[in-house]
């Protein structure tokens, strides 16, 4: 079987921007601070603001959706207000928490994790072995005492084994700061996966009625760390044609700058897929890998990958992707055609509609 070729299209990646009505602009607004109630509402980053649900596309499984959501309250002083972890009794793409009351007039800092729990999974082994997502007990920040910034900044989830990925409901994070007034106020934030998820779709369009065997799949220069929260992430800011404000992520911040540290993701042990002939898509479980970044410093070229069919080894580069950022969706489709097998990859963002305009966060993101 000859080397595969590609059929690229590249979607532009787009990421929800909301916030909170600004009251104030960046200079305190002086005066005495009373105390008052916020009213916090979270979504994911691809939810609209609307109620209705026909607005948005729902997430594919609940392990896309919040389990568990802490949300943690930072006064300018660096003193924490509040920290809470809510257990969500149902998986959700939004959730409304209890008021908190917090000193007005004055710029907080509002830090989300969802899903904390999560663990990571070493596939491939009997048992599947589980780990952690992050060492570092997120309840242990007290109110009253002082925020841990730079290790909140700093904590990393890792995948260290080839075989590793995020396994259950995918961690999510997100920080934002925020204006109080010195009055009762609502504010609706969102929440990002810190996650990129991968989709093969595999179509056997071959002449005769040959069923494919796919036994291997490959992914190289695969990030081994990535920050928890946001990392100097950069977004651009547009307007689709249908009124939908969007921010597309331009540049982020990874653990290990330059390609050091990058590995080859693999399922290759015990894979046994068939793909009959036909127009069906077969669908391979998705992937949840992390965020990276990779160009090779000889030819400029970045992301691969293989794929075992019928035992023969096909590999081929992702043309001009040099970064993979968080709630990226990457869908991989192959037609397989005998001789040959096409490679089409797609860039899908989580796809949303908002419908006002969002005020209140800043255009250069960070996680402190």
């Amino acid at each position: 079987m000859r080397k595969s070729a590609y059929i690229i299209t590249l979607w532009v990646l787009t990421l929800v921007f909301g916030g909170c009505d600004r009251h104030a602009d960046d200079a305190s607004a002086g005066g005495e601070s009373m105390l008052v109630n916020l009213d916090l509402a979270i979504r994911l980053s691809d939810v609209s603001q609307a109620a209705t649900r026909a607005e948005y596309v729902d997430a594919a499984t609940e392990d896309e959706l919040m389990h568990t959501l802490r949300i943690i309250v930072v006064r300018p002083d660096n003193t924490v207000e509040d920290n809470r972890l809510f257990d969500l009794t149902t998986a959700a793409d939004r959730y409304r928490a209890p008021k908190f009351t917090v000193a007005g007039n004055e710029w907080k800092r509002i830090y989300l994790i969802a899903n904390e729990a999560t663990q990571i999974a070493t596939a491939g082994t009997e048992p599947v072995v589980l780990r952690k997502l992050v060492d570092y007990d997120l309840g242990s920040i007290a109110p009253g005492h002082s925020f841990p910034r730079e290790a909140l900044a700093n904590l990393e989830i890792r995948l260290d084994g080839k075989t590793d990925e995020l396994r259950g409901p995918l961690p999510m994070s997100e920080s934002h700061r925020v204006w109080m007034p010195n009055e009762d106020h609502s504010c609706s934030l969102w929440i990002t996966r810190a996650a990129v998820k991968f989709t093969f779709r595999l179509v056997n369009r071959a002449a005769t009625n040959h069923t494919y065997r796919i036994t291997g799949l490959t992914i190289d220069k695969l990030a081994h760390k990535e920050y928890l929260l946001p990392r100097d992430a950069t977004y651009a800011t547009h307007e689709a044609e249908d009124g939908t404000l969007i921010r597309e992520i331009t540049d982020f911040s990874v653990p290990l700058q330059g390609n050091n540290g990058y590995y080859t993701y693999g399922r290759e042990s015990g894979m046994k897929v068939s793909v009959p002939a036909g127009d069906n898509a077969v669908v391979l479980d998705p992937i949840y890998l992390l965020e990276g970044k990779f160009t090779d410093p000889a030819d400029k070229r970045n992301y691969s990958m293989s794929l075992w069919i019928d035992g023969a080894k096909m590999s081929s580069y992702f043309p001009a992707l040099s970064q993979l950022p968080r709630n990226t969706h990457v869908v991989v489709t192959i037609a397989l055609t005998g001789a040959e097998a096409q490679w089409q990859v797609e860039l899908v963002p989580y796809t949303t509609k908002i419908l006002e305009p969002s005020f209140g966060l800043d255009e250069v993101k960070d996680p402190i």
